[in-house]
This record gives structure tokens, sequence and C-alpha cells, in this order.
């Protein structure tokens, strides 16, 4: 498997605010096609289309203008007595990602690498690719340079796995089970790769019983919904928001 260049190299001569502007560029991109966006988002994991407009679209908006900020203002450079402390990008980063908020969970991996100045390699889920796919034509439209964002498909055991083993990527950011967090924390150990891991078992509650009983459970959700405090996963036999 080949590997990305780091994004300074990729963007010779680019500096944060360079990278700010691609990001702004990308929350923008994102904004425009909201609409087709949300309607692939809710057509292949099911969530309504009024959450994917407002919440599965809408955050991932928010954060890629964030970190746009984040990149223009952040100091990459600090003199401390008589030394430059200087902040380099950690290198190659592969982003392991989940199915239930498919894109907003790629964007907050994206986004900070980008703003970072480090190349992004994408799996996403294999049960929701989509979203991340308009991503990365929105990448090319606005003129991200050609190994800076790549997409590669695929599970976990054979396309998860060849990421977190490779000697060329220097990070992995994994959002998923424990149990198949705990085995990319032990792939990736093999070459010494950093490794984040957001990998807790999901608290269970149970919204509702009856039908007639969901608009109560929704009220009670709403406001950690709001806060980004709640990860919706759903049985045949369950109630979701």
């Amino acid at each position: 498997m080949d590997v990305g260049v780091p994004f300074t190299q990729g963007l010779p001569g680019a500096g944060s605010h360079e990278r700010a502007g691609h990001l702004r560029r990308l929350a923008l991109g994102l904004q425009v096609r909201t609409e087709e966006i949300a309607r692939t988002i809710t057509t292949e994991m099911g969530a309504p289309l009024a959450f994917s407009l407002r919440v599965q679209v809408g955050l991932p908006v928010t954060v890629m203008s964030s970190y746009a900020e984040v990149a223009a203002s952040f100091n990459f450079e600090e003199k401390i007595d008589n030394s430059l402390v200087i902040l380099d990008p950690i290198g190659v980063v592969a982003a392991i990602t989940p199915w239930n908020f498919p894109l907003h969970q790629v964007v907050l991996k994206v986004a900070a690498a980008l703003a970072a100045g480090c190349t992004v390699i994408v799996k996403p889920s294999e049960l929701a690719p989509l979203s991340t796919d308009l991503l990365a034509e929105l990448a090319h439209e606005i003129g991200l340079p050609a190994g800076v964002l790549n997409i590669v498909h695929g599970t976990g055991p054979r396309v998860g796995d060849a990421l977190a083993r490779h000697p060329g990527i220097d990070m992995v950011s994994f959002t998923g089970s424990p149990r198949a967090g705990r085995e990319v924390a032990r792939r990736a150990g093999e070459t010494l790769k950093k490794v984040t891991l957001a990998s807790r078992r999901a608290a269970v509650g149970i919204a509702a019983e009856q039908r007639r009983e969901l608009p109560g459970a929704v009220a009670v959700l709403q406001p950690a919904l709001e806060r980004g405090k709640v990860s919706v996963k759903s049985r045949a036999d369950e109630q979701v928001v």
C-alpha cells in the first residue's frame, strides 16, 4: 500500500494560512451541498433527513470552519529564552471511522490533521462510505493537492489492519468498538505509531417501550444531542432517535 506525503510537501510552501484557506473552502463546499450529502447519509445509514441536515452535515460544516480558524491563528513557533520551539506535523495520519456519524467522524479527524499540516488516509466504515467519497470530490474541486486526502475502502480486518501495520503511517486515529480498538492498538504498536482511540462501550438507554412514549423520550435526549453527547445506534427491536 502506498501512502501520501506530508501536507507541507504536497503543497510546496504551504503555511498555516494557506491550509486554513483550504479548510474554509471545504466547509463552504459542504454547506453548498448540504442537501445532497444529507440525503446520501439518510439513504445509506437511516438517520431521519431532518437530523442529517442539521447534525450529520451541519456539525461537519461547523467543525471544518472551526479548524480553519485554528490553522490561521495557532502559533506553530514559540521562542522560549534562547530557543525556538517549532511544532511540526506528525506526518501521515490514518483515520478509521464508524458508521453512525459517517461524515462527522471523518471531518473531526481530517480537519484537525490538515490544520496541523498532515496528510490523511481515511478508511470510512464499509457500512456508510458514500459521504466520505463526496468529501473527496469536494477536496478535488477546491484544489486540495493530490495525495493530501486519500480514501481507502474495505473492512477493518483487511484495510484497517493494513493501515495500522504500515510502516509509512505515523499515527492512527480510531473510533469504533473496543474489540477493534484493541486490535488497532496492538497492530500499530508493532511500528511504535502514535495512536488515539475512542472505543468506550456505549451507555444503554431505553428511549421508549411504546411508540406513544417516544415524544417524551426525544425531549429528554434533545439537549444531549445538541451538545454532541449521544452516540446513537439501533437494533431491529429498538425505537431510536
